[in-house]
């Protein structure tokens, strides 16, 4: 790795149009992305390129141009957790289930909205389709001229050109508003090229739909198809990702190993029209964690930060030179029509930040006796809608299950739900039946407003001027502080320099000093903020002020890079 590429923290393979995103004119070889240093998502389709930065902005690269999105809805201002493109427009997904539109090219009936009129690229359109329904959406997925939307209740929905079967009925032409597709869906993939797509389901089934040209579906011929159809030689649960490229598909186990169908150069064996090991890393201990295409052709990434590449300047699969990007981060892909794009895979949202105290258990005080599990009882108690931590194990100890338990906390503690059926078999035993919607910024400003159950002091230094001198000698002058009262484990979970400072006094301490010279208000502001990742103002703050106080807190507090404060500050600004 050079100096010069240690400046951004992204990177692409293009075969074609490159967006004005890198120098030069490079081709089929591993460059800095350097329009933007901070970026946390980029996808793209033909004509146009999403990119979705670490401030929850989102950009719109389109025939030369930079138009910065703006949201169509001022009041929602939940936090971007996903971007995808499909071949003309592109999809945004909140944190809080919401989809918006970005785009104005209306083909095939892509757009899920309901008006069309004077659609704008610096814009993005809330599809009120889903909200009138009151369905929350956890994936969105594109391919060339579809869109799909993957709800909490694990329903695939989608929508725009269903001549081949791509929206898995009957109905034929071009359809705008949603239509189910499929029940009990764990995952869905697609590429911003086929027509073609894949999804899992909780029967441990890998399912296909649409175009089966060249039978690159993998069901043994390449005749259409007129219902959905089951890959019988692969289970749901061993597979990672699929990705497809022109004329053929890639699926990533979780083994580290890749099938490629239809068969051609890359695969052996007379099934051609079946899905077979990729030829030449049958045998080789390489193990593969991600894999994207575009038009051109598939990139595929190792746990060893290595790349291969086919059809980016060879119809073989070749390993890229990589010595651009550092060893030290972990990366994921993505694609456009014409492009691989490389990026840093980050916690996509603040609350996973909460997952360390379940992984480290630093600070726990209480302990599921049956699984020998330690958490923090009143972190649990809020999260699980107050209900006493006694009665919380009396239900947990129904199941006798440790990996299923681990699961569930691990969507108590992140908010990330890693397996839909375990954690609604549980929630349903605790009665708990908004776990799919449940907010973790109001759980966690319950936890917030229980000072009974705050074991800690965050000590802030006095200023003079707040001191009562006919109360204090001149020598406890300078020993005076004030007290923002706390859970230790919150200070723990949200700052690398509280972890470092604990890591540094005694176990049992019930204090420490913050030496940032910052105010009182704005540190209140701020500790309230590592519960509900949000700024809340009253009359009494100046909010450029507490901007300005608060700009270097990701800095000096070492929080997670891709937290959401400097976009809260900026907005206080405004």
């Amino acid at each position: 790795m050079n100096e010069e590429s240690d400046k951004y923290n992204s990177f692409g393979i293009f075969s074609s149009t490159d967006f004005g995103l890198i120098k030069g004119n490079i081709k089929n070889k591993i460059v800095p992305i350097i329009k933007y240093k901070n970026v946390k998502q980029m996808c793209g389709g033909n004509s146009s390129v999403l990119v979705l930065t670490q401030s929850n902005e989102i950009h719109y690269l389109q025939s030369s141009k930079d138009y910065k999105v703006e949201r169509g809805l001022k009041e929602e201002n939940s936090t971007f957790i996903k971007i995808a493109h499909s071949y003309y427009n592109g999809l945004a997904l909140t944190q809080s289930g919401l989809v918006y539109s970005i785009g104005n090219n209306n083909s095939y009936n892509q757009l899920p909205l309901k008006t069309f009129v004077n659609l704008s690229n610096s814009k993005m359109y809330l599809s009120e389709w889903f909200v009138e329904k009151n369905i929350k959406v956890r994936d969105i997925i594109c391919t060339s001229v579809n869109n799909y939307f993957l709800s909490y209740d694990n329903v695939l929905y989608g929508n725009g050109l269903n001549t081949e079967f791509q929206l898995g009925n009957n109905q034929t032409g071009n359809i705008q508003e949603p239509v189910k597709v499929a029940e009990n869906v764990e995952k869905c993939f697609g590429s911003p090229y086929a027509n073609h797509n894949f999804y899992t389901n909780y029967d441990d089934q890998l399912v296909a739909l649409g175009r089966n040209t060249s039978g690159f579906l993998g069901i043994g011929h390449n005749r259409p198809i007129t219902k959905q159809e089951v890959i019988q030689e692969i289970k749901g649960s061993s597979v990672k990702r699929v990705s497809l490229p022109t004329g053929s598909s890639f699926v990533l186990l979780k083994t580290g190993k890749v099938l490629v169908c239809p068969a051609g150069n890359l695969a052996m064996g007379s099934k051609k029209m079946n899905f077979q090991p990729l030829h030449g890393f049958e045998n080789k201990d390489i193990n593969f964690i991600d894999i994207a295409s575009g038009s051109s052709g598939t990139v595929l990434l190792t746990d060893q930060n290595e790349f291969y590449a086919h059809n980016f300047g060879s119809n073989s699969m070749v390993k890229l030179d990589s010595q651009i990007v550092p060893k030290h981060l972990d990366y994921q892909l993505s694609s456009s029509n014409t492009a691989v794009f490389i990026f840093p895979n980050k916690r996509i949202n603040n609350d996973s930040d909460f997952a360390v105290l379940l992984k480290e258990k630093k600070f726990s005080d209480y302990e599921l006796k049956n699984f020998n599990i330690k958490i923090h009882k009143s972190f649990v108690e809020c999260r699980l809608n107050k209900m006493p931590i006694e009665e919380i194990e009396q239900v947990l100890n129904l199941f006798n299950d440790k990996k299923k338990i681990n699961t569930f906390l691990e969507w108590v503690y992140s908010g990330i739900i890693g397996s839909y059926a375990v954690v609604k078999e549980v929630c349903e035993k605790l009665g708990i039946t908004n776990f799919a919607n449940k907010s973790f910024s109001d759980d966690l400003l319950l936890l917030y407003n229980d000072e009974d159950s705050k074991n800690f002091n965050l000590l802030v230094k006095m200023d003079e001027d707040e001191i009562d001198s006919d109360e204090l000698d001149e020598e406890n002058i300078e020993d005076s502080f004030l007290e923002i009262p706390v859970h230790k484990y919150i200070l723990y979970a949200r700052s690398g320099l509280f972890r470092e400072m604990f890591d540094q006094i005694q176990e049992k301490a019930n204090s420490v000093t913050d030496y940032s010279g910052k105010t009182i208000e704005s540190l209140e502001l701020l500790v309230k903020y590592f519960y509900t990742s949000n700024i809340e103002m009253t009359a009494d703050y100046d909010p450029v002020l507490i901007a300005d106080e608060l700009s270097d807190a990701v800095d000096y507090y070492q929080l997670n890079e891709y937290c959401n404060l400097p976009y809260l500050l900026k907005k206080l600004k405004k």
